[in-house]
């Protein structure tokens, strides 16, 4: 994994003016594997889709805080679920699947140990994060 600039659209402004927080997880991912010398296990991709899929669970959980577990049909004003309660329960299964395919690679080539729920791990950093 030669490459270490995180492409534009980790970055990119969403619809609503935010910025997408890929990238910063997409660095503090790679420096994580870094720092255990397994930077060059992966592809960029997964780490990529790891970023991605842990941003956009964290826009809808935002979305949630904004707007709520409920909203309304607009033509008959009954309450439907938010439909960012799904998307963030998909996003969250696929940035864990992806999490558990990064932490294989990194368990039994790793420098550095991977304590489970070690409060000064950036990962367990990230992954508590909230935003």
């Amino acid at each position: 994994m030669k490459k270490i600039k995180p492409r534009d659209f980790l970055s990119a402004e969403q619809k609503s003016g935010d910025t997408l927080i890929a990238e910063s997880v997409y660095l503090e991912t790679l420096n994580w594997l870094k720092h255990r010398g397994c930077n060059e296990l992966l592809p960029a991709s997964i780490i990529e889709q790891y970023a991605m899929t842990s941003a956009r669970y964290a826009y809808c959980e935002d979305q949630l805080s904004k707007l709520g577990l409920l909203t309304r049909n607009p033509q008959t004003g009954e309450p439907l679920p938010n439909p960012f309660h799904k998307m963030a329960i998909e996003y969250l299964k696929q940035a864990n699947s992806l999490w558990i395919q990064i932490k294989s690679a990194v368990n039994p080539n790793s420098a550095a140990a991977v304590i489970p729920d070690n409060p000064a791990d950036t990962m367990e950093q990230i992954l508590r994060r909230v935003k």
